[in-house]
């Protein structure tokens, strides 16, 4: 009974470690969205923290198929990376608008079969997580780069490139 206690109390402090970090990272991220762009895609890039933590509370979460995790991880790696298809530090809002495209692309393509319900129980943006993701995708025809797309094609496991 006293290892159930602390596992859930360990839990909790993980969870909380995980807030903590997404509340940082939200307004680092606002604070440079506000000083560098009026652009239309900064509230686009307002959702990279978002998806972030949403990213690490499915690859947790049991209820999530292994080979969506697998993807997710991906997916996270690629959000994680220094070095990615359109960079931060040369493409400004762009570049974090290229992040949040690929995670849309790779979360709505790799969850058929699992209940919108779990994606909806691990989100901390604002409105309904898919219509979100959905919102997103939408933009893409004027967005996404052919890199952006092979890449989601890649972590998709998919051959034909035109699919995503």
């Amino acid at each position: 009974m006293q290892q159930e206690t602390v596992t859930a109390q360990q839990q909790k402090e993980a969870e909380d470690k995980l807030q903590s970090w997404y509340d940082r990272w939200r307004e680092k991220i606002h604070t440079w969205v506000a000083d560098h762009s009026a652009h239309q895609l900064a509230d686009v890039v307002m959702l990279v923290p978002d998806l972030a933590m949403l990213l690490m509370r499915l690859i947790r979460d049991n209820r999530v198929p292994f080979k969506f995790k697998a993807q997710l991880i991906l997916a996270a790696a690629y959000l994680a990376a220094p070095i990615d298809i359109l960079p931060e530090a040369v493409m400004s809002v762009a570049g974090l608008g290229d992040d949040v495209m690929l995670i849309s692309l790779v979360i709505l393509n790799g969850m058929a079969g699992l209940n919108p319900q779990v994606l909806r129980d691990h989100w901390s943006g604002h409105g309904d997580v898919v219509q979100t993701l959905q919102n997103v995708v939408s933009m893409r025809q004027g967005f996404a780069s052919a890199k952006v797309m092979d890449t989601v094609n890649m972590i998709m496991g998919k051959k034909d490139k035109k699919k995503a």
